[in-house]
């Protein structure tokens, strides 16, 4: 007789040993931590035929978005589907229409399949964090949210996995602006379990978007203990290094970069995303790296550049070769961009709406063409959420059209990008820089030394 799963669900196994390696699969995925990948693998050596397990191990093949790893996925689907009985429950059978729907590049149906397993099943907690993570893919920050809000009347406190459920909670709710709540679930699910990475993101999150640098500071250096051996580690430092940008200093943000965002040298694009986004930033900010790393994360990004299934990811590696100065790997990936605007999947539509644009935007900025990088960019900003990615990850983009609009001396704009900037989040001693540097532009040096003055408060008082 088949067996439930610790989370009350059903599963097609009756082999204690392989579910239970399911279940710490499960775990680590959800916590980020440990070889998930490796116990899903342990789980169906030990039952071949275990369906549940060659649709997870299919998961994991799925979430770095390239093609070689697409084909992998389809290896386990084509493994689970085989291994279909007539006892098999719906939802493992929902499962793999979802799973069957992302492979195909239309995350939209995966999504949908995927909500109609959680009606019926709503302590099925892979499926809300495959779900929360799709959605995060697809940029729609409602369901983010939403997603963790509909399940979560149905799990008591003492329930497994009821703290990673808040910490999920608290990033959808930082992404729509509820940053109170965000806050108080996020700090309620390290209360619980305080190596939860996510819940520690989550928070980084809101304190990043409410501008409390020193907060911030000092709650992810004070919490590194607790998510520095997570495999999504690289993620938190790279928040740390924002809040050290924010309040200008360039250096430790590049001691970051070198020490725990680059030290370990991952080819992981997860990573990769990171590190060309805190390289582009201190570059727009006239903190310039240096070509060796430019050149060295250009290097990491190339075995990529061809295989990519998410366009978020290749704008930042457009970003990288930008940097480098490869002219010739930027063109030849702006041409696979257009020509993947011409499908129907999910990913052509991120690329047509947003991912072209942008790197043709950033292509036209690394050239000093920059007021053509700005039209680019007002072309797209106020949809730039369609191509996933979180708020403070969009912001590059923000920061790109304004540094062009400086360079290029469309300085009304720039003023007026800036004080976008300040009613957004007045508080952060960075987007006081920007006014200054928008108010210089403009030939009025008392109010950009007002300006600077503000900032140079802001970063005492952190």
């Amino acid at each position: 007789m088949a067996l439930t799963d610790r989370w009350g669900e059903p599963t097609d196994t009756d082999n204690r040993a392989a579910l239970e390696a399911y279940e710490r699969a499960v775990q680590g995925m959800v916590a980020l931590s440990g070889d998930p990948l490796a116990e899903i693998r342990g789980a169906v050596a030990i039952e071949p035929g275990f369906v549940l397990g060659h649709l997870v191990e299919a998961l994991f093949h799925l979430y770095p978005m390239t093609r070689a790893q697409s084909q992998e996925a389809l290896g386990s689907l084509a493994r689970a589907e085989a291994a279909l009985r007539p006892t098999t429950p719906a939802r493992l059978r929902g499962h793999l229409h979802a799973a069957r729907a992302w492979s195909s590049g239309h995350w939209q149906d995966a999504t949908a399949a995927w909500e109609a397993v959680l009606l019926d099943h709503p302590h099925d907690l892979l499926a809300v964090k495959v779900l929360q993570d799709l959605y995060f893919f697809l940029g729609d920050a409602a369901n983010i949210r939403d997603t963790v809000a509909r399940v979560l009347p149905n799990w008591s406190e003492a329930e497994p996995g009821y703290s990673y459920l808040l910490g999920m909670l608290s990033f959808g709710l930082e992404e729509n602006g509820d940053y109170q709540q965000a806050e108080r679930m996020g700090r309620g699910a390290i209360a619980r379990d305080a190596y939860d990475p996510w819940a520690h993101h989550a928070i980084a999150h809101v304190l990043e978007m409410q501008g409390r640098v020193g907060d911030g500071i000092a709650f992810l250096s004070g919490g590194a203990p607790y998510w520095a051996q997570s495999f999504f580690a690289v993620h938190n430092w790279w928040h740390l290094a924002l809040y050290e940008l924010d309040q200008g200093d360039g250096n430790a943000a590049l001691d970051l970069y070198d020490g725990p965002l680059r030290g370990g040298v991952s080819d992981q694009p997860l990573d990769l995303v990171d590190a060309s986004s805190l390289l582009w930033r201190l570059k727009l900010v006239g903190f310039e790296a240096g070509q060796r790393r430019w050149q060295a994360l250009a290097k990491l990004w190339l075995p990529h550049a061809e295989d990519m299934v998410y366009c978020f990811n290749d704008a930042h590696a457009m970003m990288a070769f930008v940097g480098a100065g490869e002219d010739r790997q930027a063109e030849a990936l702006r041409a696979r961009l257009a020509a993947r605007a011409l499908g129907q999947d999910s990913n052509a539509m991120m690329t047509r709406e947003v991912g072209l644009p942008l790197a043709e935007a950033l292509i036209a900025y690394g050239q000093g063409r920059d007021s053509e990088a700005v039209d680019l960019l007002l072309s797209m900003r106020r949809k730039a959420h369609l191509f996933g990615g979180s708020h403070a990850q969009r912001d590059l983009i923000e920061q790109t059209l304004l540094a062009a609009a400086i360079r290029c001396g469309r300085r009304h704009l720039a003023r007026a990008l800036a004080g976008e900037r300040l009613g957004r989040k007045e508080t952060s001693p960075g987007n006081w820089r920007w006014m200054a540097r928008a108010w210089r532009s403009l030939g009025q040096p008392a109010q950009a030394d007002a300006a600077d003055r503000r900032a140079r408060k802001l970063t005492q008082l952190n």
